[in-house]
């Protein structure tokens, strides 16, 4: 069985050929409409055979992997060969939008983004990535990526505990650890405008929305891109200007952050 994992704004696609049906609907479930019968574009090969003792072994540029947890090494693999257009913008932040307007949000690892992005998108917010945010530097324009949310236990926890159904949930299993995969019937569909940068501190005290001064968020911009960026004139000029855009939220309430969504209108 032979699928490909299509990368926007790269030129290679991932080519995954295996022997297990298992690997390919757990791939199906984990990136939905990325994974594709065809591409035309170049491919990375890959390579998955199921052993004997529930083992996979994978093959990729000459190099022989033994695994347990094939979806975390293909995850791995694309990671490590992520090469984005010159003139995308990949920010490692989740997004939601309304009336084409995109509200970013950015955290470390399980620092509460997809939770905050599977909440918004139930109040009502168009669906527009939890995972990777594509930005063109030529003109500030944000693109959907809408690759299925992946919550952990913890955040569908809190889902379910604000009383709130998601849509068709799938269990799949990365880096030993149990995920909630799903995509919100509520997405973007349009190529979106840039409106505001939030950068999430999840605490258990306050609600606190701050200001940044511009290199402060220039310098946590840096430090949440996907891949490296040479540091040019052009560069640092698109940065500063959606440095202007950017906050800091501090939130122990999902709740309030809806509230300054929805009635301050920084749309």
């Amino acid at each position: 069985m032979i699928q490909y994992i299509v990368r926007p704004f790269q030129n290679n696609d991932i080519m995954i050929k295996t022997d297990d049906p298992t690997i390919v609907e757990t791939l199906k479930i984990a990136y939905g409409c990325y994974v594709v019968d065809f591409t035309e574009k170049e491919c990375i090969q890959i390579f998955i055979i199921k052993t004997k003792k529930m083992m996979y072994e994978i093959y990729c540029d000459n190099k022989k992997t033994v695994t347990e947890t094939p979806l975390q090494l293909i995850e791995n693999m694309i990671f490590d060969t992520t090469f984005y257009y010159e003139n995308i913008f990949a920010l490692h932040a989740g997004a939601v939008s309304v009336k084409d307007n995109t509200l970013i949000f950015i955290a470390p690892t399980g620092g509460g983004k997809t939770t905050l992005i599977s909440y918004l998108s139930i109040q009502g917010f168009e669906y527009v990535t939890d995972d990777c945010v594509f930005i063109d530097m030529n003109n500030n324009n944000v693109y959907p990526y809408h690759k299925p949310i992946h919550l952990r236990k913890g955040g569908y926890n809190i889902i379910k505990n604000h009383l709130y159904d998601l849509d068709e949930i799938h269990e799949i299993y990365n880096d030993g650890n149990k995920r909630y995969v799903y995509s919100p019937s509520r997405f973007s569909k349009n190529n979106l405008r840039l409106n505001k940068i939030f950068f999430i501190e999840r605490n258990e005290k306050i609600n606190e929305l701050c200001n940044m001064t511009t290199n402060e968020a220039i310098q946590k911009l840096m430090a949440s891109t996907i891949t490296s960026y040479s540091i040019k004139k052009e560069y640092l000029k698109f940065l500063s200007i959606i440095a202007r855009e950017c906050r800091i939220l501090k939130y122990k309430d999902l709740d309030y952050v809806y509230d300054i969504l929805e009635y301050r209108r920084y749309i």
